[in-house]
């Protein structure tokens, strides 16, 4: 990205936010011994409904609500600055739900959420800058004049005169 106008010395994000729902997975622990066949195939289904659930998460929701620029020099003022986040990323990269029989116990052994949040492309584009100067002043002090070389040409005659500086 390329800034032409002023420099900025602060850029702040507030109120922004992330929010993943439906992110939790629980499966109880329940010993083989009470389960019978039936029940046992109806937890199965129950814990791969519970994955699907996991692994979906649809609802999520990034926001960029307020941004503020401030310029370092007070003469200078932005009227305007426009921040537009072109792209942001939410991806749930890892979702991970196992289900392991041991010797006489149906356990869940781990269940992850990573999360990763990335803004790609961010656009800073300040529309319009003022600078105003009240007062200007010239004052010329000294001023000078050399001359080394004339030439002087008459009727096709060329004379030059040189001086010693």
């Amino acid at each position: 990205m390329r800034f032409t106008c002023c420099p900025v010395s602060s850029c702040e994000l507030r109120k922004s936010s992330c929010k993943l729902r439906k992110s939790s997975c629980e499966v109880k622990k329940v010993e083989l011994r009470k389960l019978r066949k039936s029940k046992l195939r109806s937890y199965k289904s129950r814990v791969a409904s519970y994955k699907s659930r996991v692994a979906k998460l649809q609802k999520s929701s990034c926001e960029v609500t307020k941004v503020e620029v401030a310029s370092y020099e007070s003469r200078r003022r932005v009227t305007k600055v426009e921040l537009r986040v072109y792209e942001v990323g939410c991806e749930v990269t890892k979702v991970s739900a196992k289900l392991r029989k041991s010797s006489c116990e149906l356990q869940k052994s781990s269940c992850e959420l990573q999360v990763e949040l990335r803004v790609t492309k961010v656009e800073l584009r300040v529309t319009k800058v003022e600078l105003r100067v009240t007062k200007v002043e010239l004052r010329v002090t000294k001023v000078e004049l050399r001359v080394k070389k004339v030439e002087f040409r008459k009727n096709g005659e060329t004379k030059i005169f040189n001086f010693l500086v």
